[in-house]
């Protein structure tokens, strides 16, 4: 996969867990949180774009909705 198409994922992994928070947490934030997740696994080797950002959003997310992830 090249740099772009890596770029693109965490783009649009960042870009649905924005999405799904907009009326609060639902099921959708549990699988954007997730999505974020596989694409920062995904990308972490590699210096793309955007990983930064994507690490602190993960960190934030799950720091955030903790409880609500704890009941799932």
């Amino acid at each position: 996969m090249r740099d772009s198409h890596k770029e693109l994922v965490i783009k649009t992994a960042i870009q649905e867990y924005k999405n799904s928070i907009l009326f609060g947490f639902s099921s959708s934030t549990a699988h954007a949180i997730n999505m974020m997740e596989e694409a920062y696994y995904m990308c972490s080797a590699y210096n793309i774009k955007g990983i930064a950002e994507l690490k602190e959003t993960i960190k934030e997310a799950k720091e955030k909705y903790k409880n609500e992830l704890g009941n799932l």
